[in-house]
């Protein structure tokens, strides 16, 4: 399973566990997607209460139980991550440059739902962040065109942007997909763009983060 972290910077608003009196922005990895089998999957969360109460519904507690199985063990503080770099079609992920270390883990969000992310000591200079240094990284075809997203616009008339946060082949296909941010009125989500039969396929629609 490879779990794909984008770089975001928060502060004590949406990060949960930090001291009231930290005003600074931080820069954190963000975890949008869980990438197994061949499918592109939602991050497992936990309510606020973290764990399986009698109360939960049972599709709460078997997410709740995924997370902690799956995802909550790659996020410990001295874990690496490894970075993603798109203009770089080689292996480089284990090089000591390209890897970087989880300082601490924090909760994330407005809601009771929340997503645990990771603190990074500073910028890394890339879009993503993965779980592992495997990934292959051969030389891929740049395709001809881009994904052409609808256009979205607020109830005022004002239009949404979708901006490509960049690409690369998560799949083994030798074709990139691209990733998208996306807003709407209320926050900001993920999208995931695949090349299949020379048609571009949405394969990811998540992530959602409210402002």
């Amino acid at each position: 399973s490879t779990i794909i972290f984008a770089i975001i910077e928060g502060n004590y608003t949406n990060l949960r566990n930090l001291n009231s009196n930290d005003s600074d922005t931080h820069v954190i990895a963000l975890p949008f997607v869980l990438f197994r089998n061949g499918k592109y999957e939602e991050i497992p969360r936990c309510g606020p209460a973290k764990n399986t109460s009698q109360n939960a519904e049972q599709q709460a507690i078997e997410e709740c139980n995924l997370s902690k199985s799956l995802f909550q063990p790659i996020l410990s503080s001295g874990n690496l991550l490894y970075k993603v770099q798109e203009d770089i079609k080689e292996n480089v992920a284990n090089t000591l440059e390209n890897q970087i270390t989880i300082e601490k883990v924090l909760d994330f969000g407005y809601s009771d739902w929340v997503t645990s992310v990771a603190m990074i000591s500073s910028n890394p200079n890339c879009n993503f962040l993965i779980n592992k240094p495997n990934i292959s990284r051969s030389a891929y075809l740049e395709p001809a065109n881009k994904p052409k997203l609808e256009t979205r616009e607020s109830q005022n008339g004002d239009k949404f942007e979708d901006k490509l946060l960049g690409k690369f082949d998560f799949d083994g296909d030798n074709i990139p997909e691209f990733i998208y941010s996306s807003d709407d009125s209320e926050g900001s989500y993920f999208q995931i763009y695949s090349l299949k039969d020379n048609v571009w396929i949405k394969v990811f629609n998540g992530g959602y983060q409210g402002y």
